[in-house]
């Protein structure tokens, strides 16, 4: 079929990579909570499944269907990337098949590979992104930093891999490498990219641009003075960096209630959840700056263990990511579908629009389940400063968590299998 491995298979490949490592988080939960001890590399599978398999597919999937349709020569750009395709998820694959393993070098390759679609669409990402007027101080130092955060960062969990690096240095790298990917890179992309695509959601998006350049530069500004704090090793400074950052995602915030507010009716289901995932970027940023306080002194003032830090990385994880690319797949794949499906742009408008209430249908319980569900792993975390892990409020506690995410994943998974079965009106 034409285009058969293009945005679309892209997107629906990254999303069945984001279901099965939320499968396979909840079981590494169930068997912290219960105290089941499960192979460490697990967690490492857990992540990158998530994050290149999911994330970073997903991404690629949206710019590839953003893209324009010829190239800058002239010629018709193809529909279909089997050879990105298969590079990303060969590549996902081998990593998880070598952290399974503890073979380093093999997952330092397989990354490589990983990475090829990355550098392969790097120059176009960069040519798309001028187009984001909005964006201070430019789009192109924007999404280059963002970019260059990715590179970076899977350059140094590469040169741990191969050996590169010293002994003393590796936690450093190591830590970095997490900083780089996720803060700069996952952060500022989905900031920029929300920036630019809520006001598609409106009915009217003027006067937006000065807020939007206001947030993207506290961001970025932020995120620059985070890396700075965290490669000096100077706690005040990461302090500074976290308040920088609060500001911008406050009027992030305002920024999505703003256009939440001018959104069409009816609403899109993805608004609201752009609303509700800048509530949980702002929460995850001030969990972080409550972590840096608690650090300052010679003893923390609350224990800080692995609950609770899982607790902390998933209001992003959950709260931002997942809310973000959720909402983002919502409008995304009717769009795909529509392109595909009808070559005259005139018909697709109403098939677009006919979409609305198949995204609608359990919109509410859906998102409902996602927050509380991820809400209920601050509330286990923060229970195991009273009860012991074996005692019954933190296992009911864990299990109508997880029950409520499942209920969420399950609404998407079956909201995806109908958005793919609508068919254009006669």
């Amino acid at each position: 079929m034409k285009g058969a491995l293009g945005p679309l298979a892209f997107l629906l490949t990254g999303l069945a990579w984001l279901v099965l490592s939320a499968l396979l988080g909840f079981a590494l939960y169930i068997g912290l909570v219960r105290g089941t001890s499960l192979p460490a590399s697990l967690r490492l599978i857990h992540v990158h499944a998530a994050l290149v398999g999911g994330l970073l597919q997903m991404l690629i999937g949206a710019l590839l269907h953003w893209l324009p349709p010829t190239l800058p020569s002239g010629r018709q750009r193809p529909a279909a990337r089997p050879g990105l395709y298969v590079f990303l998820n060969g590549g996902t694959l081998g990593m998880l098949i070598g952290f399974g393993l503890s073979h380093r070098v093999a997952v330092g390759i397989a990354g490589l590979f990983a990475l090829i679609p990355v550098l392969t669409l790097l120059s176009d990402a960069l040519r798309l992104a001028k187009n984001h007027h909005g964006l201070f101080p430019s789009p192109s130092l924007y999404y280059g930093s963002s970019l260059a955060g990715l590179l970076l960062g899977s350059g140094g969990g590469a040169a741990i891999c191969f050996g590169l690096i010293p002994a003393a240095f590796v936690a450093r790298v190591r830590f970095a490498h997490i900083q780089l990917t996720l803060s700069l890179f996952v952060v500022v992309t989905l900031v920029g990219l929300t920036l630019h695509l809520a006001p598609l959601l409106t009915t009217k998006s003027a006067g937006h641009d000065r807020l939007s350049r206001l947030c993207s530069a506290l961001f970025l500004g932020g995120m620059a003075v985070l890396l700075a704090g965290f490669g000096l090793a100077l706690v005040p400074l990461q302090i500074t960096a976290g308040t920088i950052l609060l500001a911008g995602a406050l009027l992030y915030l305002w920024s999505m209630i703003r256009f939440w507010k001018s959104a069409s009716e009816p609403r899109h289901a993805a608004a609201d959840q752009l609303v509700l995932a800048s509530c949980f970027l702002l929460l995850a940023i001030a969990g972080g700056l409550l972590v840096s306080l608690n650090s300052l002194g010679e003893q923390p003032v609350a224990p800080f263990g692995s609950l609770h830090l899982i607790a902390y990385t998933h209001l992003a994880f959950l709260g931002f990511f997942a809310q973000t690319l959720f909402a983002g797949s919502i409008v995304l794949l009717p769009e795909i579908l529509a392109s595909r499906r009808l070559a005259s742009a005139k018909k697709r408008g109403p098939y677009l629009a006919s979409f609305t209430p198949v995204t609608e249908r359990w919109h509410a319980l859906q998102v409902a389940t996602l927050c509380l569900g991820t809400l209920g792993l601050l509330l286990v975390a923060s229970l195991t400063w009273r009860y012991s892990l074996a005692e019954a409020p933190i296992q009911q506690a864990m299990w109508i968590t997880l029950g409520l995410l499942l209920i969420s994943l399950t609404i998407l998974t079956v909201k995806i299998g109908l958005l793919l079965g609508h068919r254009p009106p006669e």
